[in-house]
C-alpha cells in the first residue's frame, strides 16, 4: 500500500470492537462509559499506528482530529403513525362580491371553466362526504 491510502475503521460484527487501518501515527481519545453506572466516565489517550484493533470499545466514544467513532447502543422506537385526509368544506362563495369585482378588470381574456368543473363534479361525486378532496382533484389534473 502506498503511505497516502485514506485510514480505515471497521466496527465488528457483534460491535465489541473497532479494526483500524491508519497511513501515519495518530493520537486517538477513547472516553468509555462504565457499565451499570449513568454518570461514571473514563477517558483516555492512545497512540495508534498501522492496522490494529481496539478492544472492549463498544461502549466508548472514540475520537481524535479527523474522525469520530460513535458507541454502539441497542433500543427500540414505538411510534403511532395516522393517516390523515385534508377535506375542504363545499363553499359555494368562495369570494366576497366586492372581491370578484375588483378582479374583474384584471382578465384579459374569457377564461372557459368547464373543463375544470368536469373534473370537480367527478371528485366530488365519487365521495361520501360533503366537500372536496385536494388529493383526488391534484391527482385528476
Amino acid at each position: 500500500m502506498t503511505e497516502t491510502f485514506e485510514p480505515i475503521r471497521i466496527r465488528s460484527p457483534d460491535a465489541s470492537y473497532w479494526i483500524y487501518s491508519l497511513n501515519s501515527p495518530q493520537w486517538v481519545t477513547v472516553q468509555c462509559q462504565e457499565v451499570g453506572s449513568p454518570t461514571a466516565k473514563t477517558s483516555y489517550q492512545l497512540l495508534r499506528q498501522g492496522t490494529g484493533i481496539l478492544p472492549n470499545s463498544s461502549s466508548c466514544y472514540i475520537h481524535a482530529e479527523s474522525f469520530k467513532l460513535l458507541p454502539h447502543s441497542l433500543g427500540r422506537t414505538t411510534v403511532t403513525l395516522s393517516k390523515a385526509h385534508i377535506v375542504l368544506p363545499n363553499v359555494e362563495n368562495i369570494l366576497h362580491v366586492s372581491e370578484e369585482n375588483m378582479l374583474q378588470p384584471n382578465i384579459d381574456q374569457p377564461t372557459h371553466l368547464e373543463r375544470l368543473d368536469e373534473i370537480l363534479e367527478r371528485a366530488t361525486s365519487r365521495s361520501l362526504t360533503r366537500g372536496l378532496d385536494v388529493n383526488k382533484i391534484v391527482n385528476t389534473l
